[in-house]
Order: structure tokens, then sequence, then C-alpha cells
């Protein structure tokens, strides 16, 4: 998962990031410019697919929405499974913890 995936979930979350960018330098923050020549707004986007960090801010989001959610560990696989939707597996718990959050997101659309 990239860092594009952890916009989508910083939005799903509840942040409106219209009119915001990557900034290009280590693509820690989105930044907004409002006005040429002037200093640009920053916000923090935490890294939700591979940080144990991020990946409770998720869970706790899940919990929010009252997600029934069901985590498997498998050796070297991770299987998350939203409600009935079809379960999805990740390398790591935080992977597979976002790539079941979008999917359950995009779904509600």
């Amino acid at each position: 998962m990239s860092r594009e995936h952890d916009w989508k979930i910083h939005e799903y979350m509840g942040n409106d990031l219209t009119g915001w960018r990557w900034e290009t330098v280590n693509y820690d923050y989105a930044i907004k410019i409002r006005k040429e020549n002037e200093r640009p707004d920053y916000q923090s986007i935490p890294h939700y697919s591979t940080t144990w960090e991020g990946a409770g801010l998720v869970i706790a989001d899940m919990q929010r929405r009252d997600f029934d959610v069901t985590i498997e560990f498998l050796g070297e696989v991770v299987r998350v499974q939203i409600g009935s939707r079809r379960a999805i597996e990740g390398k790591n718990a935080p992977l597979a913890l976002c790539k079941a959050y979008i999917s359950a997101m995009e779904e509600r659309k």
C-alpha cells in the first residue's frame, strides 16, 4: 500500500483534503497553498497502512462505526474480515486492516 491509500483513509475518517497535495520532500505532510508567496498550511497524515499507531486509528474508526471486525493471524499472512464482506489479506496487520477498511468504505458509497 502506498501513501495514496493513507490519503484515502484520512479522507474516509472525515478529513477534507480538497485542494491539498503531498509535500514533495517526505510525504509525511499534505500542503495547501492559499495564495502565491504565502506560507502553505501543513497537515500531517498518519501512516495508517505501515505502523501500529496508524492501524490503531483505523481500528478506532471501525469501532466508532460499529464494524464487526475479525482478524486472523495465519503464519505470514493476516486476514481481516468486516461483517460478511469478503476477507482481505495482507502481509502484516496494519496493511490488511487498511485494505479491509478501504474496501468496506468504498462499498458504502
